[in-house]
């Protein structure tokens, strides 16, 4: 399935959607590579390895042992030679890339051109250049120095075996039967109405610090990405990878929420009041006795605990007790822990 759009407000302003056979091996690719394989939940590692020639085992453990953290920058490529359909026509593409190009955008596109030209040069160099991002660790140093240093290798390597997998029975079995998910992501995106850079943000969950007139906008669903997202751009083409194992959601509109009731539960006698009624349900003078305040302040946050479905009412006689919801609660401490999970 494939979605185009044309802006007619700017002519020149296009947005793609569709499944990206390169985009999907790269990932796997890219994850068989990982030392700490827990991130990615939707990959069966032990298939794709077993489907493998032997020269592709060997090449992935042994770059293994010197990848200390994910090769996804290895995606800034997709600028370079946008071939997202053809996987053959992708590996050419990058088999013909000049030396700087393909290292400039296989580590992620943000060194400086002159630094990889020197790099290229001298790759013990790294040694003793200032510390960035890329090469802040002894091991993500030798990682750099020992890809420049086998270069040539490496890069015809990474392609066969990323052919490999592409062509591979797992690679097929996965596109076959997850083919519904992938094509519903794209149905579910293609009903939103919003402007690209305003879809782009809300497929990313959230507000981008560095924009540019993108003229060209690329949507790729990938099942073996799930449960991440990933945003990959120039000055004029802005690249957005996307988990589909999950529907889509926007953080930004998940934290709006979450912050409603966190500022109700801000206030030191609304917790108090909260925890009495987790114990066993009260009326309004008894909470007032208890927390040392008037009936009328008892009210008032009763008023925004109810508000915030976090507690309920129930009327006994004359009387109005009130107790806390749990099962409000629950999916309250649900969602924040879902929103604030780290990665382990």
């Amino acid at each position: 399935m494939t979605i185009e759009i044309n802006y007619e407000e700017t002519a020149n302003e296009q947005v793609h959607m569709f499944f990206s056979p390169v985009v999907e091996g790269l990932i796997l690719l890219c994850a068989m590579l990982l030392r700490n394989k827990k991130d990615f939940h939707y990959i069966d590692y032990q298939s794709i390895e077993k489907a493998l020639p032997d020269q592709s085992r060997i090449f992935i453990e042994k770059w293994r042992s010197y990848c200390t953290n994910d090769l996804l920058g290895c995606l800034d490529l997709l600028l370079k030679v946008p071939h997202f359909q053809e996987e053959k026509d992708f590996y050419k593409g990058i088999s013909t890339l000049p030396d700087p190009d393909f290292v400039q955008s296989f580590l992620g596109g943000e060194i400086p051109r002159d630094l990889i030209e020197m790099l290229l040069t001298s790759p013990e160099d790294i040694e003793s250049m200032e510390e960035r991002y890329e090469w802040s660790t002894p091991e993500k140093r030798q990682f750099i120095k020992t890809f420049l240093l086998e270069l040539h290798s490496f890069r015809k390597e990474f392609l066969d075996v990323f052919l490999h997998i592409v062509h591979g029975d797992y690679f097929q079995r996965l596109i076959k039967t997850k083919q519904g998910s992938i094509d519903q992501s794209l149905l579910e995106l293609g009903k939103l109405n919003m402007k690209p850079l305003a879809l782009s943000q809300y497929v990313m969950g959230k507000t981008f610090k560095r924009t540019s007139d993108y003229k060209l906008y690329y949507f790729l669903p990938s099942y073996s990405f799930s449960p991440f997202k990933m945003r990959v751009f120039n000055h004029a083409v802005c690249i957005v990878i996307f988990g589909c194992a999950q529907p889509l959601n926007d953080d930004r509109e998940k934290s709006k929420e979450l912050s409603k009731i966190l500022k109700v539960l801000s206030d030191p006698n609304r917790l108090l009041i909260l925890r009495m009624l987790c114990v066993k349900k009260e009326y309004g003078a008894r909470l007032a006795e208890y927390v040392g305040v008037t009936t009328a302040t008892v009210s008032h946050h009763l008023d925004l605990l109810k508000k915030a479905n976090l507690i309920k009412e129930e009327k006994i006689g004359a009387i109005k007790y009130f107790s806390a919801d749990p099962v409000q609660l629950e999916k309250f401490k649900s969602v924040l822990q879902e929103f604030t999970n780290t990665k382990t």
